[in-house]
């Protein structure tokens, strides 16, 4: 749909960048900003949407990182802070390009917070912990593929289907978009986001996820923020996450021996198929 790498084009600019990165402010990580950002640009990335948890964060140390993103930002990459939101009964909302800490509250006043400040408000990985229940609440997109809780080949299709029903019947028009929810720096960057802006700015980037016009990627596919595949990508998509369904399914009826056994031998085939 988009070209991988930075070009001029009439109506604006073509960027690759990754969603759903957490660094050393968040509990569970320690990948450090600097680190992160040389690894993202020596593969040719432009931006990272990063989502921080809020656990042990203050609103002190909140200014202190976004003012390192800004420091280790350039006119060829650029960091994008941002936090993910505890919001009660396992609900998480990410917020992009937060500009002021907003602490753990509910979901409509917490995607209230991250519109106020022009921020790209993200439900993640809405069936984690429960069932995803379509109309609770209006993010400004919802995260149907993410690469912790459903690996990082192929979307959710049954919650991508829910979501384009409830979008059919509401006047809420969601986006879609895939999210790596990566806590260390992995050998190479299995889903990613195209997007086409008017200028190469940190503003500019989250005014084209506002407005939709990015791309959801991984290597068998590419999704629209519509949440639309051409028919070669879907067709491929479904299988793989058919297959991904049915081998965990054996996986899990498995005796623990013989599963571990299983997944010592089988876990470098999928690293293959993911490069």
């Amino acid at each position: 749909m988009f070209e991988n790498d930075i070009r001029n084009h009439n109506d604006g600019v073509i960027l690759k960048g990754v969603f759903h990165y957490h660094t050393e402010l968040s509990y569970d990580s320690n990948i450090s900003l600097e680190e992160l950002s040389k690894k993202l640009q020596k593969e040719g990335y432009h931006f990272a949407a990063l989502t921080e948890h809020t656990k042990d964060v203050t609103i002190d140390n909140y200014i202190e990182y976004i003012n390192q993103c800004k420091k280790l930002s350039n006119d060829k990459f650029v960091l994008i802070p941002g936090l993910e939101i505890r919001c009660g009964d396992g609900i998480e909302i990410a917020g992009i390009g937060l500009n002021n800490y907003i602490p753990d509250k509910s979901p409509n006043e917490v995607i209230n917070s991250i519109n106020q400040q022009g921020g790209y408000a993200v439900w993640v990985h809405p069936e984690k912990y429960t069932e995803y229940k379509p109309g609770l609440f209006h993010p400004n997109a919802i995260e149907v593929l993410n690469g912790n809780v459903d690996g990082e080949i192929a979307p959710k299709f049954s919650l991508i289907n829910k979501i384009k029903n409830y979008n059919n019947k509401s006047l809420h028009a969601t986006h879609f978009i895939f999210g790596s929810d990566l806590h260390f720096i992995p050998s190479s960057h299995a889903i990613w986001i195209e997007c086409r802006v008017a200028c190469f700015t940190t503003e500019s980037i989250i005014s084209a996820f506002h407005n939709g016009t990015y791309i959801s990627c991984v290597k068998f596919g590419k999704m629209g923020s519509n949440g639309l595949f051409n028919c070669k990508d879907m067709l491929k998509l479904i299988i793989l996450r058919s297959v991904y369904i049915i081998w965990n399914f054996f996986l899990k009826k498995s005796p623990s021996p013989l599963r571990n056994k299983i997944s010592h031998f089988i876990r470098p085939i999928i690293k293959r198929i993911k490069k």
